[in-house]
């Protein structure tokens, strides 16, 4: 019986660590893109509220693989470094919400 708990308790801690679209939106996009994705980000881009997921996921992507570019810098980076550090379902559920802005 003290198994079966064990791997329960090791399972649910697992998936409670793995954030979800919401609070990775929260701490990586709405400094920029407001929390609602109202806000043009960087004074230049176009609010991403209610974009479509699939649309988000393609700019990701490309920017990730250097196919899209961006005159500021620093946008290139802080959206290769969202990419290179999140698996391709968190980018999916961070789509996913923006689309429900």
């Amino acid at each position: 019986m003290k198994c079966y708990q064990m791997v329960f308790l090791t399972v649910f801690l697992s998936s409670s660590c793995f954030a979800t679209g919401d609070s990775l939106y929260k701490s990586s996009c709405a400094s920029c893109h407001g929390v609602k994705g109202e806000t043009k980000a960087m004074g230049k881009a176009q609010p991403i509220q209610g974009m479509k997921s699939a649309r988000v996921v393609k700019a990701l992507n490309e920017y990730g693989s250097g196919i899209r570019q961006s005159m500021l810098p620093v946008t290139k980076a802080i959206k290769s470094r969202f990419i290179t550090t999140h698996s391709e379902k968190e980018i999916q559920e961070v789509a996913d919400y923006i689309s429900k802005l």
